[in-house]
Order: structure tokens, then C-alpha cells, then sequence
């Protein structure tokens, strides 16, 4: 990670999470899309899945997620979860310093740049407990 890198991420200089978000940061800056946005998911993610209850807290993801707010990119809360149990779920993310830039819903940046405002929450990033990536490495799609 160089300096700069380091720099986007106060306190972090290593491992799985900072890289990913540098690397992820890294492909949307020279895709012309700014700023950044991370779509999250809450049980499971966020926390530990102990829906409809929340589980303990992923602090290192809360953590960074803060921090990448801090350096001007956008999180989105992306999430299954309605009514009372979402309003529990923002107010438990707000007890630990994480506000959203949405809550299950697009950017109105997003939406003006695109003209549209499509069901599927459009992000840079899509961070999960019950994804998979399917890219293929070679870029090969038939």
C-alpha cells in the first residue's frame, strides 16, 4: 500500500479490509465515478446474524466505513430489514458513530447522473455476508 493509500485510512496499513477498500477506491477513481459508494448489508455483516435481534457488532468494518466516510466517499445501508426492525438497525449503527448516506435507497447524485432510479442500490462496492463473486478473472464472457 503506498503512503497516499495509507494516508485515505488513518490507523490502518495492512491487511484484507484496508486493501480491499483501497483497491476498490482505486478501480471507481478511474472509472470517473465519483464519489465513491459502498452499499452495506446489516445482519451478518454489520453484525453477527441474530435477525430478527442484532448481534454483536463487526467493529473493524464499522471502523472503516466511518473512515471512508471521513475521506468523502458514501455508505449506503443495504438491508432486508423494515419498519421498527430498520429504525432499530440505524439507531444501533448511530450508537456506534456510523451514519448513513442512504438507508436502502440510491443517491440522488446516482440517480441525476444515471436518470434513472433503478430497485437495485447502485454502489462502487458491495460489502455482504451472502455474496459471491462471479467475475471471471479473464475477463472471458462469451
Amino acid at each position: 500500500m503506498s503512503e497516499a493509500q495509507r494516508a485515505a485510512y488513518p490507523g490502518r496499513t495492512s491487511g484484507f479490509m484496508s486493501d480491499m477498500f483501497v483497491q476498490a477506491t482505486e478501480a471507481s477513481q478511474m472509472n470517473g465515478l465519483t464519489p465513491f459508494v459502498i452499499a452495506v448489508d446489516f445482519d451478518g455483516t454489520l453484525c453477527e446474524d441474530k435477525w430478527p435481534a442484532i448481534g454483536r457488532p463487526n467493529k473493524e468494518l464499522i471502523q472503516r466505513l466511518k473512515e471512508a466516510r471521513q475521506v468523502g466517499q458514501k455508505v449506503i445501508l443495504w438491508t432486508c430489514r423494515e419498519d421498527q426492525l430498520l429504525k432499530d438497525a440505524v439507531a444501533w449503527c448511530k450508537s456506534y458513530g456510523l451514519e448513513f448516506d442512504a438507508v436502502n435507497a440510491n443517491l440522488p447524485e446516482r440517480i441525476a447522473l444515471y436518470k434513472t432510479d433503478p430497485r437495485k442500490v447502485g454502489a462502487d462496492l458491495y460489502l455482504d455476508d451472502r455474496a459471491e463473486n462471479v467475475r471471471l478473472e479473464d475477463g472471458g464472457y462469451d
